[in-house]
């Protein structure tokens, strides 16, 4: 299916047919990073950039399964916000985590002062309502995975790892 048009109007005209149907929502927000493309400005006022992504969210929410999960891509510009709204649309109870990414390292070409990050905020529609997530580490991997914290023993062990590089 092609849906030609604003998403908000798209994500409209899928509910009847999809409402509490879709498992998993990758969504690639406007970054607002004070640019111009050829289909959409990207160069809106923080309230209006606000304003523009929270219906969308909840149409996206309304079309979530009790047991689907919402990824939302998004950068250090928005990043922040976009989780209190998200908090707010979905529920504080239903975030899973942030996945980060670093993409370049220290000033370079692309950052005046330190490293660039893209975030990827996780939330269920129904946080009691997921599958068990998780998977034991395999028993070569098992000998690095040492750590357990009694607050969280449903989550099992883990290990410690820099962000900066994984060996």
């Amino acid at each position: 299916m092609l849906i030609q048009g604003d998403n908000l109007d798209a994500l409209k005209s899928l509910l009847p047919f999809y409402a509490g149907k879709v498992k998993c929502i990758f969504i690639d927000p406007p970054y607002n990073t004070k640019s111009a493309f050829e289909h959409y400005d990207d160069n809106l006022e923080h309230s209006q950039w606000l304003a523009l992504i929270y219906p969308r969210l909840e149409l996206l929410r309304d079309l979530l399964a009790s047991d689907g999960m919402l990824y939302a891509a998004i950068d250090e510009r928005e990043g922040h916000y976009l989780k209190v709204v998200m908090d707010e649309v979905f529920g504080r109870e239903n975030f899973l985590t942030t996945f980060i990414w670093k993409k370049s390292y220290g000033g370079g070409a692309k950052a005046k002062w330190f490293g660039l990050h893209e975030y990827v905020h996780c939330y269920a529609r129904n946080l009691a309502g997921l599958p068990d997530l998780f998977l034991p580490p395999s028993e070569t991997a098992s000998k690095y995975y040492k750590l357990q914290d009694d607050n969280f023993a449903n989550r099992g062990p883990y290990r410690l790892q820099p962000l900066s590089t994984l060996e």
